[in-house]
């Protein structure tokens, strides 16, 4: 499953400020996790242009592993996909 970090609640309650972002009460991360066991395996940052992302999406074959996701503030588009797990740390 992923996840992603769009907005804290009381940054939205009087509209959207862009201060908020500056403060920290909307993110720019995508999480991954692990559904049968409920664990977080990983949190991809995307970086500045990648702030409040909304929406996940992935591909119309069942058998990809690769999506997208939008990202409100500055209309940025990033494309994800499953790599292959490192034993070494790396």
């Amino acid at each position: 499953m992923i996840s992603t970090e769009w907005g804290a609640p009381k940054a939205l309650a009087n509209g959207f400020n862009p201060d908020h972002v500056k403060e920290g009460l909307y993110g720019s991360s995508l999480h991954i996790w692990d559904w049968t066991s409920h664990r977080k395996l990983q949190t991809l940052d995307l970086g500045e242009d990648g702030a409040i992302p909304l929406e996940v999406r992935f591909l119309h074959d069942p058998d990809a592993t690769e999506g997208y996701v939008g990202c409100a503030l500055k209309g940025s588009v990033f494309r994800f996909y499953k790599t292959p797990v490192s034993t070494t740390g790396f």
